[in-house]
């Protein structure tokens, strides 16, 4: 992909065969203001592609993706200014990828596996 800077808003919602974010790891530009939307994306097991990630973001939203089993580009996040949603992951097992996060705002963790 050509696709290198995104500033405010990576929404990717109801795609039922994605099964990874493959193409968009050159994108830069993320920020305290960007928010990270990803939902109800029944064949995405993780969201590996969007690195590198921006050590703070705007919000995060990982919601209904039913074969999600990590969030290993998270990994590198240590503060969120906004909301952090990680619900509705039947699959996800762990949230050991968030271990670098020391700050956020609002945070909703609820109906995952682990």
């Amino acid at each position: 992909s050509n696709l290198d800077s995104i500033s405010s808003l990576i929404l990717i919602k109801e795609n039922p065969i994605l099964p990874n974010l493959t193409g968009l790891d050159n994108i830069e530009g993320l920020n305290t203001s960007s928010v990270i939307n990803i939902s109800e994306n029944d064949a995405l097991v993780d969201i590996s592609g969007l690195s590198p990630m921006a050590n703070s973001l705007g919000g995060v939203f990982i919601i209904n993706n039913t074969a999600l089993v990590n969030l290993p580009d998270l990994s590198g996040v240590n503060q969120i200014d906004g909301f952090l949603t990680i619900s509705g992951n039947p699959q996800l097992t762990s949230l050991s990828d968030l271990a670098a996060i020391t700050s956020v705002d609002n945070l909703l963790i609820d109906n995952n596996a682990g």
